[in-house]
């Protein structure tokens, strides 16, 4: 490159003429040249020979930035390495000044101080920032000097860079860890003093260098030890004998060992952390620890944050009714008791017995307000370490620590049922409420939190199996039989799958004439040679969901029969369907059994859909009550089987359109000759008459029982002392032996 020829170049060089270079490298090679190093021109003329010259040129070609200017500064070669850095070409870069790489960076001064070196015949030493095409910024430490002829003549410049980038990055990055270290001390500690935030910085040795004001607020209590040269473990140890830190109320054993893991924390820092202060104040601690051992810490208060925080999971685990815990409170709680070493405790799930039946008379606002009164309750009869929270609806759960035996365990649930069960008054009326509790003792086999659920859930479903309004505690019995019930589910469905559900029927007998009036289908399960009962497997199936593939085979099963006698010309009367409420709740019922009515040639007259009491009690009532209006339309009777069972009112009545009322069995077992008890049956019958509907008194199983319904007047009797339930065959046979009685006039019964 220097034996380059260089044009002729203007005489004069304006002073303020720019030239730049450019970014920041962390270390670059040697420098080629000696320090001192007056002409280069000259140096290469006389002291190197034609050989060495061309081996130093490619030398600096492979490790320097090499560019020659004109006396005017107009570029007129620049070596590969100077067109990899900037990005142009040599075509690009000659004919210009190096204004094309000025990045901004440096003051005008700085250029005219180059100028006036180097046109007094100098050599400029000196670091540029330069910008490359692409608008990359880049450092280069820069040598230019002087370009003369053989015969001393200036002709130009020449100039040697060498990228210094990521040196001037690491100087950058160096001169702020260390910044506490800076020679401008006083004016640091004056910025780091106007901070809001605590700032202190400890040296390798763990000795204090530098701290502000707020820093030392923080902690108050140690206020007088905060100085220049005391180490981090000393104010530690001070300010937590002194009860600066919260956590450690009270606690005076467990110092040293919170010492040892604070003191671990700060020497390795890996992530902020958070202390309570004995004044109530939350402080963040944001601590780094830099290259060469400076452990530099910035403390800030969050207590407002805090207080936020506290306050969004308050309400994020806080029952929105009764103020209580909710679900997601208390299985954080059972999960941090079951953490302990030796956890010990008594987990209590509880619902109120028939709570439907107060949303349904008195209101769903009376239902809210017993349950306030009841979670009110329950929160005073325990001590304020343990916790009462509303699982949902009507379902509460109560976590108590400490408890080690059963008999201490009764004690408290015995004073929980008698705070609960008092009476309250709802809207001028008087409730006495009563509560089933499923109960788990916890010890050290105690399983998860999920497992632990689910066996406090079982145990609530044996209470209220027992009868209600008591506590039962958790056996392994009664996961088995849990476990049973699951069996029997997945035999249920499979038996399904196979087509196992038959259907029986029960002749229905006019009671003063004495000849059948219809049938009611009641269905079984064959399961290989066994038959199992409704009673046992209808459950399981309202419990899995079955219930509804279930029942819409009992009624495919049910319709082709009735039209099979319609076929042979037997009258056998209307035929009555059990419908539970999960079908009645689907949107298509109707329609479907509509078309199913159609498919086998039969009209809504020909059936009855019977549904017990309960089903007016169903939370999804309204679903319900437009499906009866629908059946009504269409023309199909409905029967209200077990009245007198359940909680329905005289306003059900009214509210759904009910044509037939089945006496539950239980009033007919009360119908006996030593007493001649049927107070309930005749009151039944009395209702059912004045309201226009007609009345069936089933599980009859005496002569005097069925006399004594005849004469208090009900209409239709059903049970074994008329007819046992009938396969299909035994039916048909059953109804070819009899001819059907006319109806009376005052039945509304279609044959």
């Amino acid at each position: 490159m220097l034996d380059r020829p260089i044009a002729p170049a203007p005489s004069s060089v304006a002073a303020t003429q720019d030239f730049v270079e450019p970014a920041e490298p962390t270390a670059g090679p040697p420098h080629p040249f000696p320090h001192q190093q007056p002409q280069i021109t000259h140096m290469f003329a006389k002291s190197l020979q034609r050989e060495e010259l061309i081996a130093l040129r490619r030398a600096l070609n492979q490790t320097a930035i090499v560019a020659a200017t004109d006396r005017a500064g107009r570029i007129t070669h620049a070596n590969p390495r100077f067109c990899e850095i900037s990005g142009y070409t040599e075509g690009e870069l000659v004919g210009q000044d190096h204004r094309i790489l000025n990045s901004g960076h440096h003051p005008r001064e700085f250029f005219q101080d180059l100028w006036r070196t180097i046109t007094r015949g100098e050599t400029w030493h000196g670091e540029v920032r330069n910008r490359s095409k692409s608008g990359t910024l880049y450092w280069v430490e820069t040598t230019i000097a002087p370009l003369l002829s053989r015969t001393g003549v200036l002709q130009g410049y020449v100039s040697i860079r060498f990228d210094i980038t990521a040196r001037k990055q690491a100087e950058l990055e160096l001169a702020t860890e260390n910044v506490f270290r800076q020679q401008a001390e006083n004016l640091l500690r004056q910025i780091v003093d106007t901070i809001p935030a605590g700032i202190s910085a400890f040296d390798a040795d763990d000795r204090l260098l530098i701290y502000n004001d707020a820093f030392k607020a923080f902690y108050p209590k140690v206020a007088d030890l905060i100085q220049e040269g005391v180490r981090f473990d000393e104010i530690l140890k001070a300010a937590a004998e002194r009860g600066q830190f919260a956590e450690l109320a009270g606690q005076t054993r467990d110092i040293e060992a919170w010492l040892a893991r604070r003191l671990r924390e700060h020497a390795k820092p890996t992530q902020s952390l958070v202390q309570k202060l004995d004044d109530g104040r939350w402080v963040q601690i944001r601590e780094r620890r830099t290259y060469n051992g400076l452990h530099v810490a910035i403390r800030a208060d969050i207590t407002d944050l805090k207080l936020a925080e506290q306050t969004i999971r308050r309400q994020a685990e806080q029952d929105a009714l009764t103020g209580l815990a909710n679900r997601a409170a208390v299985y954080g709680r059972v999960e941090r008791l079951l953490a302990d070493k030796a956890p010990q405790g008594l987990l209590v799930v509880t619902d109120l017995d028939n709570f439907k039946a107060v949303n349904d008379t008195l209101g769903h606002d009376a239902g809210d307000e017993l349950l306030v009164v009841v979670g009110r309750r329950l929160a005073g009869a325990v001590r304020k370490t343990d916790m009462i929270a509303r699982m949902g609806g009507d379902e509460f759960a109560i976590v108590m620590g400490g408890i080690t035996s059963r008999q201490v365990a009764e004690r408290r649930l015995s004073k929980i049922a008698s705070f609960v069960q008092q009476p309250v008054a709802l809207t001028g009326r008087t409730v006495q409420p009563r509560i089933s509790m499923g109960v788990v003792l916890i010890g050290s086999q105690t399983g998860n939190r999920k497992d632990l659920f689910r066996e406090a859930d079982l145990a609530l479903y044996q209470a209220k199996a027992a009868g209600r309004g008591r506590y039962t505690f958790f056996d392994e019995a009664m996961l088995r039989a849990a476990e049973r019930r699951q069996s029997d589910i997945e035999e249920l469905r499979t038996g399904l799958q196979r087509d196992e559900l038959r259907v029986e029927f029960q002749p229905q007998v006019n009671l003063a004439s004495g000849e059948p009036m219809g049938l009611e289908a009641l269905a079984r399960w064959q399961r290989g040679s066994e038959v199992i009962s409704p009673a046992s497997f209808i459950p399981l199936a309202e419990e899995s969901g079955l219930i509804i593939p279930l029942g819409s085979r009992v009624i495919e099963l049910s319709l082709a029969f009735q039209a099979s006698m319609r076929a042979r010309g037997l009258r056998s009367g209307r035929l009555a369907i059990n419908v539970a409420a999960a079908q009645l709740k689907l949107d298509d019922f109707v329609e479907t059994l509509a078309n199913q009515l159609s498919r086998f040639g039969l009209k809504p007259a020909d059936i009855e859909i019977e549904i017990t009491e309960t089903v007016l009690l169903d939370r999804s009532v309204h679903q319900i009550a437009r499906t009866i209006e629908k059946l009504d339309s269409l023309g199909v009777t409905i029967a209200l089987d077990d009245f007198g069972t359940g909680y329905a009112s005289l306003s059900h009545l009214k509210q759904f359109k009910v044509d037939r009322l089945k006496i539950d069995r239980s009033f007919v077992a009360d119908i006996r000759p030593e007493d001649g008890r049927g107070v309930i049956a005749r009151t039944i019958v009395s209702l059912a008459h004045s309201l226009g509907m007609d009345v069936v008194g089933e599980g009859i199983e005496t002569q005097f029982q069925s006399d004594a319904l005849k004469a208090i007047g009900c209409d239709i009797g059903q049970g074994y002392l008329l007819s046992p339930p009938l396969s299909p065959d035994n039916t048909e046979q059953y109804f070819q032996q009899r001819t059907l009685a006319q109806p009376h006039p005052s039945m509304r019964i279609v044959a």
